[in-house]
């Protein structure tokens, strides 16, 4: 996708009115446009262990720190005229049921669940929080809108500068912003008592984990143990079983002539 930038070209001094000479014919038309095609920036959406140098989470336990990161980049490194507002972002669980944790001015509504983001760049923003699940629905994704916007005099200026602010009405897009839409990965979250925490989920190996290995079948602990104790039963009661048929005491029938 790419974005179409003016660009306007003109001389100052004729544009000023600088050493215009007497009598000397000016066009103000003279200005020249020149339309510069820009590739927008690749955006996506990261949940990272701890901080912004961690791995990407797969599994975690509720209460546990990790960092919620946006980045754009711009195709071959380039330096971009664009600034990224993250806004608009839920939480979502598989059922459909959502709750939203920036508003789409990019404030924070709940301070709890996600605080104010922090920009470390023009195109970089992220924040550090803590996990939660839904009841009884231990996986979760996160979805959000960046707001791709052309600098002004060089800087970015962001609807979210303005938080903590009043509530203010739904914005409008301009024509010099382009929303792109970015999903994070998706989380599996254990309760804190759980008996599988994210360590015991790593010990599994990475097979059981991303499930990459064909024609094997992923059991928890739980499951597999209640299949070998009934697998057990079920050898104890055959044997028992032959063992009774075999060793029961036989009859003899004894037949009365005249």
């Amino acid at each position: 996708m790419e974005k179409n930038v003016l660009v306007v070209v003109g001389d100052d001094d004729l544009m000023t009115g600088k050493n215009r000479t007497a009598g000397a014919q000016h066009d103000p038309t003279q200005d020249e446009d020149i339309h510069i095609s820009v590739p927008l920036p690749e955006c996506r959406y990261q949940v990272l262990t701890e901080n912004k140098d961690g791995e990407p989470v797969k599994f975690a336990t509720v209460g546990q720190t990790v960092y919620h990161q946006w980045t754009c980049e711009p195709e071959e490194e380039e330096t971009s005229p664009f600034c990224a507002t993250i806004h608009s972002c839920n939480v979502r669980e598989e059922s459909g049921k959502e709750v939203q944790l920036l508003d789409e001015n990019g404030c924070a509504v709940d301070r709890f669940l996600l605080n104010n983001l922090e920009y470390t760049a023009d195109l970089t923003g992220g924040q550090v929080s803590q996990v939660f699940k839904f009841a009884d629905q231990p996986s979760l994704f996160f979805q959000c809108q960046i707001r791709l916007s052309l600098k002004e005099g060089g800087k970015c200026k962001r609807s979210s500068d303005e938080c903590p602010a009043a509530a203010r009405g739904k914005r409008s897009i301009s024509q010099n912003e382009n929303e792109v839409d970015v999903i994070s990965q998706r989380m599996t979250v254990f309760d804190i008592d759980d008996p599988i925490n994210p360590k015991a989920a790593k010990n599994l190996g990475s097979d059981a984990l991303t499930g990459t290995s064909s024609g094997d079948i992923c059991i928890s602990p739980a499951a597999a143990g209640a299949f070998v104790a009934l697998f057990g039963t079920t050898l104890i009661v055959s044997l028992i079983a032959v063992g009774l048929l075999c060793f029961r005491p036989q009859t003899v029938k004894f037949s009365l002539r005249d």
